[in-house]
């Protein structure tokens, strides 16, 4: 007889926020009716566009300033492990203010979950964008863009630490955006910013 899988002891948990939006959902199929979208503050989350380690990223309207944007919430299981990494990646983008790099203009709290809100971009990561057959000029001018942004970031004395093809955002504008700044820190005080220690959570091979 074959041996049966071991079920994970510690299975990631859903967030919150993400459970009463599939409740919704659920409601509105068997009762026919709209469904109601969960609010996070001012926001109300539309539907799940992305999700990694580190936490869940939501379409949303602003509804003081009736916009789509972007909703980035920190993942139930790690709230409090990685609360401040989310944090610095909110202060490392409130710092920016360049077309290169996806722009942050809210953070807080919701039920104990830090959130960040920012400019919601149509198109896809740069990995998906040159999937595609392109014309080498147009690849050079996203890999340029990408590089301005990151040259942003150093000026301001913020190393990203985790650039790859995933962390950059190619808009149907053409536009590249570089984001993910969560493992951003300021360089050590007379160090060389390019000199940083690889640690597991990184991306060494970029």
């Amino acid at each position: 007889m074959p041996a049966q899988p071991v079920p994970d002891p510690h299975p990631p948990s859903i967030a919150p926020l993400e459970l009463e939006r599939m409740r919704g959902a659920v409601r509105a199929s068997l009762f026919a009716k709209p469904a109601e979208l969960p609010r996070l503050g001012r926001y109300t989350l539309l539907r799940c566009i992305g999700h990694g380690g580190m936490g869940i990223v939501y379409a949303a309207r602003d509804e003081e300033l009736d916009r789509e944007v972007a909703i980035k919430l920190l993942r139930a299981e790690l709230a409090r492990s990685d609360d401040r990494r989310l944090a610095t990646e909110a202060r490392a983008l409130a710092r920016l203010a360049h077309p290169n790099v996806v722009c942050v203009f809210d953070v807080g709290m919701h039920e104990g979950q830090r959130f960040i809100a920012m400019d919601y971009v149509v198109g896809e990561d740069l990995r998906r964008w040159l999937a595609a057959p392109r014309r080498l000029r147009d690849v050079l001018r996203v890999f340029a863009g990408a590089g301005r942004g990151l040259h942003a970031a150093h000026v301001v004395g913020l190393v990203h630490r985790d650039f790859k093809p995933d962390n950059v955002l190619v808009g149907d504008d053409g536009r590249p955006r570089v984001l993910d700044f969560g493992l951003a820190r300021p360089p050590e005080p007379g160090g060389d910013p390019t000199n940083l220690e690889i640690s597991l959570i990184e991306s060494p091979a970029f």
